[in-house]
């Protein structure tokens, strides 16, 4: 099958048996192996965080990937999202890059036994989520100006005071902070949509936890 095996878990197929020793997780009846943490783990699917632990970069993306699983499960039940190539194709040079040159990528494909259509279908699946976000809960997104004010004067000019920064005019960053927190209100939103889809599934953690 031309598919790795990490696209069971998004779509939801049962996978075959395994031993415990090589199940990080299970979501219902599908299951996410540790390879296939490994596999993501060598391409950089997930971005790492700077100075993040290998065992804290696969904690989180483990339960990235369950909730993506739950996400996208949702999702099939109420549209059906079309996904530019021309969106794949940016995300994948910028996955490429990360890995410093295409000879680099293409060695770290060859380590895990992918293929390129491989990670162009997972990075269409991370598209399909996003894209489903942006048109489901970004427009409920609202940031009164009163917020944006009392943010500019406590938590984002403490924080510049701190970093030895100077603290503009609230006009020249009004927008800026608004963009801050739009993407905060809009996070928790996601937040809150995915741990109700995770209370109404059986999801076991093996590893990582």
């Amino acid at each position: 099958m031309r598919v790795a095996t990490l696209l069971l878990l998004f779509l939801a197929v049962p996978a075959l048996a395994e031993t415990i020793d090589g199940i990080a997780a299970t979501v219902d009846d599908t299951v996410v192996t540790i390879s296939d943490l490994d596999r993501l783990a060598a391409l950089r699917i997930v971005p790492r965080h700077d100075e993040e632990s290998d065992d804290a970069y696969r904690s989180r993306m483990l339960q990235h990937l369950i909730a993506r699983h739950l996400q996208r499960r949702d999702i099939r039940r109420f549209a059906e999202i079309e996904v530019d190539p021309r969106i794949v194709d940016r995300e994948f040079q910028s996955l490429v890059a990360r890995h410093g040159s295409r000879d680099a990528f293409d060695g770290a494909l060859r380590a895990v036994g992918m293929k390129e259509d491989d990670v162009r279908d997972l990075l269409a699946m991370e598209i399909e989520v996003r894209t489903y976000i942006d048109e489901r809960f970004a427009p409920l997104v609202f940031v009164p100006l009163e917020d944006i004010e009392s943010y500019y004067h406590s938590t984002w000019s403490q924080y510049q005071r701190e970093q030895g920064l100077g603290i503009p005019p609230l006009s020249e960053v009004r927008e800026r902070l608004r963009d801050l927190l739009r993407a905060e209100q809009l996070s928790g939103e996601v937040d809150r949509w995915t741990r109700q889809l995770r209370s109404r599934a059986n999801v076991d953690v093996f590893v990582y936890r």
